[in-house]
């Protein structure tokens, strides 16, 4: 059950993404949900760095937040159930 819940879940992931269209082409009313994507700020950054040659430091700054809430997460799950890793190797 979990395997199909994530493949469906990545695939919503992809599709909120923003690779293959411009953000710009969201209406405004709906552009506040695709900032709960981690993928969104990290796709407008490698956009305006590499079209338009420029820095985004609000999407930065947000990058910077989902990596630190990322590695948090990283960290408690990796605390939690080091004791197993024995038990796997």
């Amino acid at each position: 059950d979990i395997q199909f819940l994530t493949s469906i879940l990545i695939q919503m992931v992809f599709y909120m993404t923003p690779i293959l269209y411009s953000p710009s082409r969201i209406p405004p009313e709906y552009l506040k949900y695709m900032y709960l994507n981690f993928f969104f700020p990290f796709i407008i950054i490698w956009r305006e760095a590499f079209m338009k040659s420029r820095l985004d430091l609000e999407h930065l700054g947000l990058c910077a937040i989902y990596a630190c809430i990322t590695m948090a997460i990283g960290v408690f799950t990796y605390r939690k159930t080091v004791w197993k890793f024995s038990e796997v190797l």
